[in-house]
């Protein structure tokens, strides 16, 4: 009895093995289905080409406070938002890689360039009252000198997806999205913004942009506001009031 009992065991393990080498067999799509699946998990962004423009640079220094030069701040934030969207799967295009001037039009050019889905350039502020700061985020839509970004929409919509995820994630003050005439928003040819992201010129934002920890952390919030953009996801607490 138990010889017939483990002969019977054997028949159903072979018999299920064989059902499911016969349903691999059977559907080889399956497999394939699976891995795609799953590359889409682990890279959302593949196919997507971003341009990130590190304001300023070479003999532009930008503004310059609190022994800090905002061409060096925003081409190490720019870097963290590179690497950022890159281990999302995007392509990752930076008009400047290291301390070298660049032109206005040389930085909108690298959208059309490289057949960019967006564009994003990384500043960060000063003003005459050291207690001015917090975050602003541009885009444009008013024609400024006959020229104007032809998405204005997406525009505005991309400004605001960044600006909510970093404001709210790095708590800094929500100064607002605004519409503006920049030369490399209005003579752009895809999506455009500009991230203000702190004032350099106040004490407190100056502190925390000599952080490179905090730096990684603004970086990365600007990266994942751009893929939550191009995933078409859309936050909820923008606020577009600036205080």
């Amino acid at each position: 009895m138990r010889r017939i009992l483990v002969f019977l065991v054997v028949l159903v393990l072979l018999a299920g093995c064989s059902f499911v080498s016969n349903a691999d067999n059977r559907n080889p799509k399956v497999a394939r289905d699976l891995d795609v699946s799953q590359l889409a998990m682990a890279e959302p962004l593949a196919g997507k080409v971003v341009v990130l423009d590190p304001g300023h640079g070479g003999k532009d220094p930008g503004a310059m406070a609190n022994d800090l030069i905002e061409k060096e701040v925003n081409l190490v934030i720019s870097k963290y938002t590179k690497r950022f969207l890159e281990e999302e799967g995007a392509t990752v295009i930076l008009t400047r890689k290291n301390d070298r001037e660049i032109s206005l039009e040389e930085r909108s050019e690298a959208s059309e360039k490289n057949d960019a889905d967006i564009f994003v350039s990384i500043h960060n502020n000063t003003n005459e009252l050291p207690s001015i700061h917090g975050t602003e985020v541009y885009y444009n839509e008013v024609p400024y000198e006959d020229a104007s970004n032809p998405y204005p929409e997406e525009s505005k919509r991309l400004a605001e997806q960044i600006y909510s995820v970093l404001t709210n994630g790095a708590e800094l003050n929500p100064m607002g999205v605004k519409d503006s005439g920049y030369n490399v928003l209005r003579n752009n040819t895809v999506p455009s913004v500009i991230v203000e992201v702190a004032f350099i010129s106040n004490e407190d934002d100056a502190e925390r942009l000599k952080d490179k920890n905090q730096l990684q952390q603004f970086g990365q919030l600007i990266g994942q506001g751009i893929s939550d953009y191009l995933l078409g996801y859309h936050s909820e607490r923008y606020a577009s009031d600036a205080y």
